[in-house]
Parts: structure tokens; C-alpha cells; sequence
């Protein structure tokens, strides 16, 4: 799940994690990944506008999956719930890539990173700001069927 968190003090700079996420399956045709996105805005006065953007997650620098996520407007004191699935097809990958994640897999630890670049408008009152959020999340999964989450490091870059 990944948790983005705003608030009123400081609204530009809002909190990121990684909280769960699940590695489904891998395979070498076709892979999943389920998770969800939950935006809260505990705020009185704040609405946000979060634009059209897209997670992406990638096994070394080799794009596996993308989701797109469409805009929406976030009103003040709510909470949004977002199912991501992630589903990856036809992904070529070299031969060392594939030896490596063959190895991670046999090992149980499974390394994969999460990027995106999400575009806001923060609205308080008649006053508009809009600001970049670039996120890059590192995460290590169990292997699959299990596929739990064991670790994360996020890092985030306002603009």
C-alpha cells in the first residue's frame, strides 16, 4: 500500500511509504503485483488535485509493470483507497538480468523498485500552489506465493 499523507502545515511536502504490497506471482512470460494506494487529507481547509500519473516498478533499470492512475480531486478530511494491480507481459529481460532474478527468487528475497512522478494542486482557499512529487521506493518481497513485503526505503523529491 502506498500511503501518501498531507498536511495542512506544510502541504508541499507530504509524507510517502510503502506500507504493504504483495508479490502474486513470477514467471518469465507474465508476472503480478497487487497493492493499493491510500491518500488521506486530514485537514480542514486543504483539497487537493492530484493529475493523471503513472507507477512504474522496475527490476534493476528494466521496466517489469505500469499502472496508470487517473486525476482526481481530494476534498478536505478524506481518505481515498486505490486498488493497483500490476500485471507485466512480454518483458525482456538479458540474460544476466535473468540469471539474477532466478537467484533472488531461489533465495527468497526478491528486489524490486517502485518510481513515479505524481503532479498536484493544493487548494486553500482562493489560494492554488501546484508542486511535483518524484518518489523512488526500493522494496524486497518474500518470493512468491507468500510475496509479502519485508522491507522499504522510500526517498522522495518536491519541486
Amino acid at each position: 500500500m502506498l500511503e501518501i499523507r498531507f498536511d495542512e502545515e506544510d502541504p508541499s511536502t507530504p509524507s510517502i511509504d510503502i506500507r504493504s504490497a504483495h508479490l502474486k506471482e513470477i514467471r518469465f512470460d507474465v508476472g503480478t503485483i497487487n497493492s493499493s494506494m491510500f491518500i488521506t487529507n486530514q485537514k480542514m481547509r486543504l483539497r487537493l488535485k492530484l493529475e493523471p500519473f503513472s507507477l512504474a516498478v522496475f527490476f534493476r533499470d528494466t521496466e517489469i509493470a505500469r499502472e496508470q492512475v487517473m486525476s482526481f480531486t481530494q476534498g478536505s478530511r478524506k481518505v481515498r483507497l486505490q486498488r493497483i494491480q500490476m500485471i507485466s507481459e512480454s518483458v525482456f529481460l538479458n540474460v544476466n538480468q535473468t540469471e539474477e532474478l532466478k537467484t533472488q527468487t531461489m533465495k527468497d528475497h526478491v528486489h524490486l523498485r517502485l518510481r513515479t512522478l505524481i503532479r498536484v494542486r493544493v487548494m486553500l482557499g482562493a489560494i492554488h500552489f501546484p508542486y511535483r512529487i518524484r518518489v523512488s521506493c526500493n522494496m524486497e518481497f518474500v518470493s512468491p506465493l507468500s510475496g509479502g513485503l519485508i522491507d522499504r526505503n522510500c526517498s522522495t523529491k518536491y519541486r
